[in-house]
């Protein structure tokens, strides 16, 4: 029988290989893409560091709600902590113009 330490849950497909240890917020933003629209409404709503009360207030939803987003999230961007996620909700807030197409505007005429 293996020691309590030696235990091991099964994987879950999520964003845990060598590079993305190395650096998991920057290997979480590939995965962005995967979230539900809701996690992502969460996450963009994170980047200042706002409590989860905050969050639900500006969401339009329940605290437990934004608990419940909070964990799916942390949990499919590879066991990110609650900081890491703050990070993550930055660089996808900065990154997110330059990787929208580009629209030519319109003349109006």
């Amino acid at each position: 029988m293996p020691h309590g330490s030696e235990h091991h849950a099964p994987k879950r497909e999520t964003c845990t290989g060598t590079a993305d240890r190395a650096n998991p917020v920057i290997a979480a933003l590939q995965y962005i893409d995967t979230l539900t629209e809701r996690e992502q409404e969460v996450l963009s709503a994170m980047p200042g560091g706002e409590s989860n009360a905050d969050m639900a207030l500006s969401l339009g939803i329940t605290e437990r709600t934004v608990k419940f987003h909070v964990t799916n999230l942390r949990e499919k961007l590879g066991g990110l902590t609650r900081l890491q996620l703050h990070l993550l909700a930055l660089l996808n807030e900065a990154a997110a113009p330059r990787l929208r197409p580009s629209v030519p505007p319109s003349t109006g005429r």
